[in-house]
């Protein structure tokens, strides 16, 4: 865990521009930040069945035949289908 105190000291934080224009107008002395990864376009996802398959620790047949059924439920025939059937207003991830 990085803390501002690894940085700075409480004088030098004081003095510090996001401090002084932001923090102490509002009144806050401390802050917690978590920094979570942004949504994922079309080019992080795997691109073909290998890709999943080493991910997934599986044979590619395996995927393929998930697929498979994935595409027969939705009555689509491809992953391009499959997501803009789900994902109507656009893919999340």
């Amino acid at each position: 865990m990085t803390k501002v105190s690894d940085f700075y000291s409480a004088r030098q934080r004081h003095s510090t521009i996001p401090y002084t224009d932001f923090f102490r107008p509002q009144g806050v002395e401390h802050v917690l930040q978590l920094c979570l990864p942004g949504l994922l376009g079309p080019a992080a996802w795997p691109c073909s069945a290998a890709k999943i398959a080493r991910q997934l620790g599986i044979t590619e047949g395996t995927v393929r035949s998930h697929l498979e059924d994935i595409y027969t439920r939705l009555q689509v025939s491809n992953r391009a289908a499959a997501v803009v059937h789900v994902f109507p207003d656009g893919a999340t991830m």
